[in-house]
């Protein structure tokens, strides 16, 4: 009959998925398949910034999040993030690569400090 459950001598589909996991387990590979980077790896990042960031400007761009390779730095003045954009990213990004050889970054994206994140 269409629409009954299943006799027992009938074999029944098999579960989708496999079988449950607890929920901490699938959680960080879901984060991380959607470019998502673990709380470890955005401290490291943001604690590279620090040792990265030039002491005169270090107070006024501060990192804001990282996402899939892309660390987004807030800058407080727009003159400032114009200079940090134009003349400075390809040395900060070298420079946190050169820092944190086995992490994924991609690029350094600036923006107004009361942006945040997209």
């Amino acid at each position: 009959m269409i629409g009954s459950p299943p006799r027992r001598d009938e074999p029944r589909e098999p579960a989708r998925g496999g079988p449950a996991r607890p929920i901490g387990d699938v959680v960080p590979s879901a984060l991380r398949g959607m470019g998502l980077p673990s709380r470890a790896q955005t401290r490291r990042v943001f604690d590279a910034w620090a040792r990265v960031a030039d002491p005169s400007w270090r107070d006024l761009a501060a990192p804001i999040s990282l996402r899939q390779g892309t660390l987004l730095v807030g800058v407080s003045s727009a003159p400032l993030r114009d200079e940090l954009a134009r003349f400075r990213a390809a040395a900060l990004l070298a420079a946190l690569r050169a820092a944190l050889p086995d992490d994924r970054l991609i690029a350094v994206r600036f923006v107004a400090a009361s942006e945040g994140p997209r």
